[in-house]
């Protein structure tokens, strides 16, 4: 049997299934911030995410089932993407196949956009990978010092 991919619009009926995911320990652990998220947070995001004119998420379905998310945020005439694939179904190459429809449609649907990024964790080597695959080119690192990581 193919498989079917589809990228669609995330719905209401979609935010326990972005917080859940959200919370996973690896996704915690592969994002900026990697604080667990309560669920009253969440609600006040999703309803901020929902009516902001510079956000869109998506859910990524293999076969009409959700098995991941891909948010662009838009800033100027540039799309930051975040995203991230279901526990279960991590390491079978989904990631990539998601942001490759992303990048064949999201200009269409947003044709001011000039570029897409994806912001990276330094040892976030699979997404680095991924970005790399699809043509996407480092431009920069950043370097941060944290006060609360230094010995006391």
């Amino acid at each position: 049997m193919k498989e079917e991919f589809q990228l669609r619009k995330a719905t209401k009926e979609d935010m326990d299934l972005l917080f859940q995911w959200a919370n996973d320990p690896v996704t915690r652990q592969q994002s900026f911030s990697t604080k667990t998220i309560s669920y009253e947070e969440h609600v006040q995001w999703w309803k901020k995410m929902e009516q902001s004119p510079n956000q869109v998420q998506y859910i990524f379905c293999v076969n009409n089932e959700p098995v991941g998310q891909v948010r662009v945020t838009i800033k100027e005439k540039v799309g930051e993407i975040g995203y991230s694939i279901k526990k279960e179904m991590r390491g079978l190459g989904l990631g990539k196949k998601m942001l490759k429809i992303l990048v064949e449609t999201f200009h269409e649907e947003h044709p001011d956009i000039d570029s897409l990024i994806g912001l990276v964790k330094k040892e976030n080597t699979s997404s680095k990978r991924c970005f790399e695959s699809l043509g996407f080119q480092e431009v920069f690192s950043q370097f941060e010092f944290n006060y609360n990581m230094q010995e006391k």
